[in-house]
């Protein structure tokens, strides 16, 4: 927890934002190790000081009363704020837009009460009696601190969502990243019934492992449960189907810690590592430790894929990358896909084998045939392209193209061709 002078200085922080209409860092940013306990005690303390200064305290604000965002926000219970008499708006004042930092609306519903409610021991009986009526409110949220996370409209590339003003996905080609780090290995594999993706929470790798009849199971960690409901709400075009999925679970967790639970161990076909780039938090998903854990979860004859890097400017990452996998995996190697809207074009996909090997003429013999028919099982029988809003290039006749090439290749070699 924060000493009392750091939050002090956290709630001069926030005086100033709502003073100065200036978004602030984001206080976990500055104190890593913030705790919920040190969040109430920095805003009562601005409570405190806008008491003093003239404001009349008239009620309290209770915030995240669903099970589902409080899954979504990490914490198991609501929470709590106070209400001043200057946040009072009249029905239908004009509410100047420079009067905040970033304001949202949302529809709540007010509780008039007709006497005081004090505990501890009140239960809904006593709130019930002590409410005079219920009205609907409009509130208006005003976002003190900076959200790394932002979504918005381009004519280019459709819908981005960016963290830290970083790309991370777009409907214009986030088919050609998320398709390419699951089907080749589930292609190749034949058998895979158990996913495991790592990260992911805008769900497009999870709609792309769906597709395949024979996997029994999905489930999807990401530590970021804002980022599961904000694409669920955004981009719905992309995910809906995976979200209505009875065979998909999500878990709000630490993907590093879930690797290491008992229950994972020798439990996954196939791990797909949607992870970010090797600094702060996601230095976890690097490294010795966490390719240790990807191991230890894999079945025999699992693979696992991993986004990389761009070749062009992270060429270290695809090296220590390859290096580290090669001490835990018998098989490992790389592939490149492209995807326009990240820096660089060329996306590296590392991928590694419990025995398995991805790319083998056998492997990519199975994946065009055998019986195992990527049209009937991953696309309906109308055709990808008409059963999905997303654009035509998710038609996995790309992919069947292929898988085309890289036997006629093999066959070339095997010839001495080339």
């Amino acid at each position: 927890m924060l000493s009392d002078a750091i939050r002090q200085q956290a709630a001069d922080i926030l005086m100033t934002a709502a003073r100065e209409r200036k978004q602030a860092v984001q206080l976990s940013k500055t104190w890593p190790d913030i705790a919920i306990e040190d969040s109430y005690a920095i805003s009562t303390e601005v409570t405190r000081r806008r008491i003093a200064a003239g404001a009349k305290l008239i009620g309290h604000k209770v915030g995240l009363t669903s099970k589902a965002m409080q899954r979504s926000s990490q914490i198991d219970e609501p929470d709590y704020g106070h209400l001043l008499d200057d946040m009072m708006i009249a029905d239908g004042a004009k509410i100047p837009h420079a009067n905040y930092c970033r304001p949202r609306v949302e529809i709540e519903l007010a509780f008039v009460l007709g006497k005081s409610l004090k505990g501890p021991g009140i239960g809904l009986p006593d709130v019930l009696r002590a409410t005079e009526y219920v009205v609907p409110a409009i509130e208006i949220v005003d976002a003190r601190l900076q959200d790394p996370r932002k979504i918005f409209d381009t004519v280019a590339n459709g819908r981005v969502m960016t963290l830290d003003d970083i790309v991370q996905i777009t409907t214009r080609d986030e088919s050609a990243y998320a398709e390419m780090l699951t089907h080749l290995p589930l292609l190749e594999h034949g058998k895979a019934a158990r996913v495991m993706i790592v990260g992911g929470g805008d769900l497009s790798i999870a709609d792309e492992a769906l597709k395949h009849k024979g996997v029994k199971e999905v489930v999807l960690v990401d530590i970021d449960g804002r980022v599961v409901e904000l694409c669920r709400e955004h981009f719905a075009d992309m995910n809906e189907k995976a979200f209505k999925d009875k065979r998909l679970k999500i878990e709000i967790a630490d993907a590093f810690e879930y690797l290491g639970r008992p229950e994972s161990k020798g439990r996954f076909d196939l791990i797909v590592a949607d992870r970010p780039d090797p600094v702060g938090p996601g230095k976890a998903l690097f490294g010795e430790t966490f390719y240790d854990r990807v191991k230890r979860a894999l079945k025999a004859g699992g693979f696992a894929t991993f986004q990389t890097g761009v070749p062009f400017y992270q060429p270290w990452e695809i090296t220590e990358a390859l290096e580290e996998l090669a001490d835990f995996f018998p098989r490992s190697g790389l592939y490149l896909t492209v995807v326009p809207t990240y820096i660089g074009g060329f996306m590296a996909l590392s991928w590694a084998g419990k025995g398995a090997k991805l790319g083998t003429p056998a492997g990519i013999k199975r994946a065009a045939g055998g019986g195992y028919n990527p049209y009937e099982t991953i696309a309906p029988k109308t055709g990808a392209a008409a059963a999905d809003k997303r654009p035509a290039n998710r038609d996995l006749r790309k992919l069947s193209a292929w898988i085309k090439q890289m036997r006629e290749l093999e066959e070339r070699k095997k010839r001495g061709e080339e």
